[in-house]
């Protein structure tokens, strides 16, 4: 966020004694303070780009974007005045590349040109308009940006990944497996890895499996040979759900609805499952509707987590905490959920049904239980084979549950983990659960949806059936945020088939799952297994 005069001149600028306050808030990850501070040197001098850019991503920490991004706007306007004057555009971009960050492609485009008129040679800017395009899913327009950046600077591995990434968006395959080479070809560059995994995406577009798969072992290797990354705890996860699973009371969980005050608070519908499994697609299909809102990976349950452990005693264990709540508690958690919602997602979250969509808010099942056990909770399948073919090719950014995706046979064993830990406590939740298929949406959406859509208490909308238009209009934080703005295609069931050998290596971890969901091991693509329900 830029440094500051020395220690000796800040008794006299109560601006920097601000800013320095800020500063020292955010290196300890204090965001609520730093933004107190920030807002008061801001207060000061309303024009600073340095304290406007640091509200703006404490709130944004805070996962208060709606309030966070104008404050990110307001500094890069101040940046380009600056930027014209000195013809500097680095801060610009770094603002345009913070903006992308926290998801509002169209402002940090908005920046990236502004950068561009003022440094029409700077690659860097090129790059981030190339970015902040492939956001908003304009890919064509966005490789035209991406192609200049590599005109620019030839030998940047960063530009060519994602002209690679852009070309093959729009079936330049050879093109991209071309550039992604030209990155492998030399040893040394610190994005080996990253071009390794995105040219076995592209060699498996290709029909090249055996290559593709070979590199995207070969990408995962080298990610794992990176300190920062070998430094991550993989086996954290694991321990966790073995103490969640030792600590199950399904009693406990039954009876939750008695102690949950009465509060006309709205109920959320819970949209989760494992990374990969179609949880996105669901979402776009809900969200479709004119009465759904959908959170889009916004972190409402961690927050909710994260006060739950405020309120209660530092020494008990998420269990212990969750069974010491009283009324007062759990009204206080239900009210600072909604609270949360509105101030990530608009007051308007309460005048319709939010459909809460996070893959993995599976480790918070408990919790989400013990809340709302009035819920409606849909947990989305797909092949585990497809699955775990999808999560091993997809670049996520990486966490220690991410990690695991770095190996295959890792990324097998992850899968196993969180769905072990489902079918062991379905059937324990006093929350009314369903589980939806991926294929079966793909195959019978309206079919899948309309009982969704009653046990929600609303009526279908033939809108649904046409989710990608409406998704065209959106920024999707996922990954999945380019394959849900187009119609339903059939070309992703089945993919594990390519690969008969690798799927042999880790089919003994699967075949459980396999079976438990109602997979063949050797299907017809067209297969819908039934969905369970209760």
């Amino acid at each position: 966020m830029g440094k500051l005069p020395p220690t000796a001149t800040l008794a006299a600028d109560p601006f920097q004694m601000h800013l320095q306050a800020a500063q020292t808030a955010v290196s300890k990850q204090d965001f609520a303070a730093a933004v107190a501070a920030f807002r008061a040197a801001v207060q000061l001098q309303k024009n600073s780009a340095l304290a406007l850019a640091g509200l703006g991503q404490c709130l944004c920490q805070l996962n208060r974007p709606k309030e966070g991004i104008p404050f990110l706007s307001q500094a890069g306007n101040v940046l380009q005045k600056q930027a014209k004057l000195t013809g500097d555009v680095k801060h610009l971009l770094d603002l345009a590349y913070q903006l992308n960050h926290w998801h509002d492609p169209i402002a940090a485009l908005q920046q990236a040109k502004a950068a561009i008129s003022i440094a029409p040679h700077s690659a860097n800017a090129y790059h981030i308009a190339a970015l902040s395009l492939q956001g908003l899913n304009q890919h064509a327009e966005a490789y035209s940006y991406s192609l200049r950046a590599v005109e620019l600077a030839p030998g940047d591995s960063n530009a060519l990944i994602l002209l690679a990434v852009l070309a093959a968006k729009l079936g330049k395959l050879v093109e991209a497996k071309q550039s992604l080479q030209q990155v492998l070809a030399k040893t040394a560059d610190p994005n080996l890895a990253r071009a390794h995994r995105e040219l076995g995406v592209v060699l498996d577009k290709l029909g090249e499996f055996a290559l593709a798969f070979k590199h995207l072992r070969a990408g995962g290797q080298l990610s794992l040979q990176n300190p920062a990354i070998a430094s991550i705890d993989k086996q954290a996860v694991f321990q966790e759900i073995s103490q969640f699973k030792a600590a199950f009371d399904a009693p406990f969980l039954q009876s939750a609805a008695e102690r949950v005050p009465a509060d006309n608070l709205p109920s959320p519908v819970f949209l989760i499952g494992f990374y990969r499994s179609g949880t996105t697609l669901a979402e776009q299909i809900l969200a479709a509707h004119a009465e759904v809102a959908s959170s889009d990976e916004a972190h409402l349950i961690p927050a909710v987590l994260h006060e739950l452990y405020r309120i209660t005693q530092s020494d008990l264990s998420l269990h212990q905490r969750l069974k010491s709540l009283n009324g007062p508690d759990l009204s206080h958690l239900r009210q600072y959920y909604w609270q949360t919602a509105r101030q990530m997602l608009g007051e308007n979250v309460m005048q319709q049904r939010l459909v809460d969509k996070t893959a993995l808010n599976t480790l918070n099942i408990e919790l989400i239980n013990t809340l709302f056990p009035e819920a409606l909770l849909l947990f989305v399948l797909r092949d585990p084979r497809d699955v775990c073919l999808s999560c091993f090719m997809q670049p996520f950014s990486l966490s220690a549950l991410t990690a695991n995706f770095l190996s295959w046979p890792d990324t097998a064993r992850f899968y196993a983990l969180i769905m072990d830990y489902w079918l062991s406590i379905r059937a324990g939740l006093s929350l009314q659960w369903q589980e939806l298929h991926y294929e079966a949406m793909v195959n019978d959406l309206e079919g899948q949806f309309r009982p969704i859509f009653a046990k929600m208490g609303l009526t279908w909308s033939d809108e649904c059936s046409q989710f990608y238009r409406h998704a065209q209009a959106k920024v999707i934080k996922t990954p999945s945020f380019d394959q849900v703005t187009k119609p339903l295609y059939q070309s992703s069931l089945a993919r594990w088939q390519h690969y008969p050998a690798e799927m042999a290596e880790v089919l003994p971890i699967l075949l459980p799952y396999i079976k438990s969901f109602g997979y063949d091991e050797s299907p017809d693509p067209s297969q819908i297994p039934a969905a369970r329900r209760v």
